[in-house]
């Protein structure tokens, strides 16, 4: 009984805990959220620019208010890591439902981010880092990108992958 009761009060401790980082995650992206709208003003003007924000602040939502906000015809996602892209093309999916979506890289892509782009309408590739720069600035659909949003930017400091991202010409 001593123990159940040990451990009652250890589970109640983590649940408090959890509540409490839960809140300061809400709280976070609500503080983030309404900030990023000048930020990406400011990259429309400049075409180009680097947003850095803490784990949990939402830069998911950064990409889909700077897809919103520039409407660009095609855009570059790029991150890092199998479960990563596969999530990311799914929220982009669910937000931006009427725009193509590419997925180059992953484990067990939806057959949804497999098929051809029409070049003629919008599109998002969503890749990981080695897809991209494995597609290099061959692809026709990397040539015609008018943005390209680079998650983890860190990784750009790699040759082979900076070398392919200043190859891509999209302005943004």
């Amino acid at each position: 009984v001593k123990g159940e009761d040990v451990l009652q009060k250890n589970l109640a401790k983590a649940r408090q805990q959890a509540n409490y980082y839960k809140s300061l995650f809400e709280d976070k992206r609500k503080t983030y959220k309404g900030k990023t709208s000048a930020e990406i003003k400011a990259i429309q003007e400049k075409r180009y620019g680097f947003i850095e924000l803490p784990t949990g602040a939402g830069k998911t939502l950064v990409i889909e208010e700077a897809i919103a906000c520039i409407k660009p015809h095609g855009t570059l996602v790029i991150t890092k890591g199998k479960k990563l892209v596969g999530d990311l093309a799914k929220t982009l999916g669910q937000t931006f439902p009427s725009i193509q979506i590419q997925q180059w890289g992953g484990v067990n892509v939806p057959k949804r981010f497999k098929q051809a782009i029409d070049p003629s309408k919008p599109y998002i590739i969503v890749s990981t880092y080695q897809s991209f720069t494995k597609a290099n600035h061959r692809d026709p659909l990397i040539r015609e990108a008018d943005m390209v949003l680079v998650d983890e930017a860190h990784v750009c400091v790699a040759e082979t992958f900076a070398l392919t991202v200043q190859a891509t010409p999209a302005p943004y």
